[in-house]
C-alpha cells in the first residue's frame, strides 16, 4: 500500500502524490499572471488610443491653420473641431468624443471630465496662433474598478496660422 509520505493510505480519487502541491501553486501564481496579462493588455490599448489622440489634434491644428472659406484671416477653428473628431471616433473605441458649446471656448479642466469621455477643443490663444486640444479619460479595456488603470489624455497642438493679404 502506497502512502505517498503521509502515512495515510493513497486514495483511489489521488492521480498522484503531488496532485495538491500544483493546484497550490496555481492558485497562487494564477492571480498575478492575469493581473499583468490585463495590465500589459491596457497599456497597448492606451499607447494606440494615445496615437490615436497625438494624429487628431496635429490634423486638427494643420486644418485649424488654414483659413475659412468665407474670411481668408481667421482660423477654421469648427472644421479643425469636426476633423478631430472623426478620426478620435474611429481610435477611441467605447469613448463618448465631447465638443466645447462653441469652436473658441476651452476645454473643462481634466478633473471635471467624466470617465470614458474625451474632450475636443480649438482655440485661437494669440492672433497668429491655434491650439487644438483632445483631453479626458479614453474607455479602458480594463474597468478602474476591478483594477484597471484610470490613464488620462492630455494632448494638444500648437501652431501658426496663415495670414492671406489681398
Amino acid at each position: 500500500m502506497d502512502t505517498c509520505g503521509t502515512g495515510l493510505p493513497l486514495d483511489s480519487s489521488m492521480l498522484e502524490c503531488g496532485a495538491g502541491q500544483a493546484m497550490v501553486e496555481f492558485s497562487l501564481v494564477a492571480p498575478l499572471f492575469f493581473f499583468l496579462l490585463f495590465m500589459s493588455v491596457t497599456a497597448g490599448f492606451y499607447t494606440l488610443e494615445r496615437a490615436s489622440a497625438v494624429n487628431a489634434t496635429t490634423a486638427g491644428a494643420r486644418i485649424a491653420a488654414g483659413a475659412q472659406v468665407d474670411d481668408l484671416n481667421r482660423p477654421a477653428l469648427g472644421r479643425a473641431r469636426s476633423e478631430a473628431v472623426r478620426l478620435l471616433r474611429g481610435g477611441l473605441p467605447g469613448t463618448r468624443v465631447a465638443l466645447t458649446t462653441a469652436p473658441d471656448l476651452p476645454c473643462p479642466p481634466l478633473g471635471q471630465i467624466p470617465a470614458a469621455t474625451v474632450f475636443v477643443c480649438a482655440t485661437a490663444p494669440t492672433p497668429d496662433t491655434v491650439r487644438v486640444e483632445v483631453i479626458g479619460h479614453p474607455a479602458s479595456f480594463v474597468s478602474p474598478q476591478v483594477g484597471g488603470l484610470n490613464l488620462p489624455i492630455d494632448i494638444y497642438a500648437e501652431i501658426h496660422t496663415a495670414v492671406f493679404k489681398r
